[in-house]
């Protein structure tokens, strides 16, 4: 099928599903059955909606940046490119989830950030930080971002409109229609610019639309249909490798999921596919280029059941096809069978998951993994927590089969395998939290690219033995506008995370040092007058790969209409002008502005 009318395709179904096609149970609409027993964990970061409209961010990759304990390294302007991971992993071991569907790209972990949602869309963020194979299976080695939607509460248009530095152009709109049977999300995303250095420039466009019907008795069936388009053209200035500044990359991603569900039940049917087309020299294509087209389609059923007041029990099966056709890695298909089955015990002081899940994978022998999660709430306000889970991951596409002029794949790869343990202390009440966390994580067989010493230029993908990483967390979030008149701080937040790390024959590898050693965010949010707010978001970070460590200020003012409910923004990022890196070799964008205005209608 020709990219072309893959798109028609996608834009077809995303005009016929503007009609009622579904609709989520309850008021709790993210709830994903399997992760029924997960919510209870207390290794988890979440971020609403409304925290996200009050940040100062501008992308997804930009919100995920702020987040304590991940790991993003960018490698250009607004979202064009970034490597995402958690507690000192590496960017293959996160697991990405789409309202409960992972949606991790087989090929390469380079293009997890593919994602079928812009920032503005996204009603919901979850960062689970400890290993989750019991739950997700593969590749939830270190942890997993969620990202979820939710039924909104009326009928409106939302839109914005914004311009910037570097010839920065930016505009989205989103329609909610909301009925007594049926509600639906359509929304358009666009972001242009020319970047902030030669070959950075960025073009990327979104198309998105979410459905739901109420069916059944009381509602108790839920149907639904999602649809998503995402095109990406960036430069890539020595993105992958320094002796190549003129690299240049295309990506265009297709989403598409139909299911069914009631509050014990849920069937998911999906296709996510990314093509990718890349340039070792955008000037002269006929010297390198990849062309890769990736496909993964699969079919999950989930069941939850309360076996009493203080069990309950849910269980998970998966399978799915990874199809890859390649000019460079060939044809590849490997198929994934997962299943999982999860006891939890909850009662006024004590909560306990038990799990364990079984993997089939295509040449590779069967994985079985576990663990538990403990909680025990002291009273409403102080709990404690512990957990311990056994974790894997399989190596991409390209891990095993890529070849270029700077790399080369390892078809005799092992999976990775691990543990991890973490436990902690919770305070919470209705203006406050607190927690303080410590963790380790114990890798066999990591895989990463190593060469044969300092001054060679070529890579070879290998298992590189054991790695241990270890660190500890506390994070503070107050809401004072609850707890006193005091003027103009609305809300307060401080984070700070330590990673350490000791790795065996790790010596001239590219990815297993790209970790936060020490990592400050903070969070400020003043309300000057009713309709005047300022934002301001503040971080450190000192990287194992950088030999020094820097300090990144953004800051956001929003000035909201009286009459009509309409808003004018002024975002600055890197206040302070800061040089800083997240790779060697690839400086990132100094200070620059955002200026629009959003309106709901």
């Amino acid at each position: 099928m020709s990219t072309k009318l893959k798109f028609i395709l996608g834009f077809y179904l995303i005009s016929i599903c503007n009609g009622p096609i579904y609709s989520q149970f309850k008021t709790v609409d993210t709830v994903i059955i399997n992760n029924v027993l997960l919510k209870n964990s207390l290794s988890r970061i979440v971020r609403t909606k409304s925290d996200i409209e009050h940040t100062s961010s501008y992308t997804l990759i930009d919100e995920l940046s702020k987040l304590p304990s991940v790991n993003i390294q960018s490698r250009g302007f607004l979202g064009s490119q970034a490597d995402i991971s958690i507690r000192g992993s590496t960017y293959e071991q996160v697991a990405i989830l789409f309202n409960g569907i992972k949606i991790n790209h087989p090929q390469t972990g380079h293009n997890n950030m593919m994602l079928p949602i812009p920032l503005e869309f996204i009603d919901q963020i979850e960062v689970i930080q400890n290993g989750n194979a019991k739950h997700h299976g593969a590749n939830a080695f270190a942890g997993a971002i969620e990202l979820n939607t939710m039924k909104p509460k009326k009928t409106q248009l939302t839109g914005q409109l914004s311009l910037g530095s570097y010839q920065t152009v930016s505009s989205s709109a989103l329609l909610d229609i909301v009925k007594d049977k049926h509600w639906h999300k359509l929304g358009v995303s666009y972001i242009n610019s020319n970047g902030y250095r030669s070959n950075t420039d960025n073009n990327t466009f979104q198309i998105y639309s979410e459905n739901h019907l109420s069916l059944g008795t009381n509602n108790r069936w839920q149907a639904y249909a999602t649809a998503a388009i995402h095109s990406k053209k960036f430069g890539a200035n020595g993105f992958y490798s320094l002796r190549f500044p003129d690299q240049y990359e295309e990506l265009q991603s297709y989403f598409y999921n139909v299911g069914i569900k009631n509050e014990n039940f849920k069937f998911n049917g999906y296709w996510n596919q990314i093509n990718d087309y890349y340039l070792l020299r955008r000037s002269d294509p006929s010297f390198y280029q990849n062309r890769h087209s990736t496909d993964v389609r699969g079919a999950s059923i989930d069941f939850n059941r309360p076996l009493s007041k203080q069990l309950t029990i849910a269980s998970q099966f998966e399978y799915k096809n990874e199809n890859l056709k390649s000019n460079n890695l060939g044809l590849r298909n490997r198929t994934i069978i997962n299943g999982n089955i999860n006891l939890g015990i909850n009662t006024k002081f004590l909560y306990l998951n038990l799990g364990g899940n079984f993997n089939y994978i295509d040449k590779i022998s069967p994985f079985i993994t576990g663990g538990t999660n403990l909680v025990f709430k002291l009273n409403k306000q102080h709990s404690f927590f512990s957990s311990i889970n056994s974790v894997f991951r399989i190596p991409s596409f390209t891990e095993l089969y890529y070849t270029s002029p700077t790399d080369s794949g390892n078809a005799d790869l092992s999976p990775e395998k691990g543990t991890n343990l973490d436990f902690g202390y919770k305070f919470e009440s209705n203006t406050s939290q607190f927690s303080a966390k410590c963790y380790s994580r114990w890798s066999q067989n990591q895989i990463d690219w190593v060469k044969n010493n300092s001054l060679d230029n070529y890579y070879v993908s290998q298992n590189i033995s054991r790695v241990v990483n270890q660190g500890i967390e506390f994070n503070f979030k107050s809401n004072l506008s609850k707890i006193t008149n005091a003027k103009p701080i609305s809300s307060f937040e401080i984070n700070y995370c330590h990673n350490i790390f000791s790795i065996e024959s790790a010596e001239n590898t590219r990815y297993s040092f790209n970790m936060l050693k020490n990592q400050v965010t903070a969070g400020i949010i003043l309300k000057l007058s009713n309709n005047l707010f300022h934002t301001f978001q503040f971080r450190i970070e000192d990287r194992a790969n950088i030999n020094y460590t820097y300090a990144i200020l953004d800051s956001k003012t929003e000035y909201k209409l009286k009459k009509i409910p309409a808003s004018f923004y002024l975002q600055t990022n890197n206040l302070t002008n800061t040089r800083y890196e997240n790779f060697n070799g690839i400086e990132l964008p100094r200070i620059n502005f955002l200026t629009g205005c959003k309106f709901k209608l």
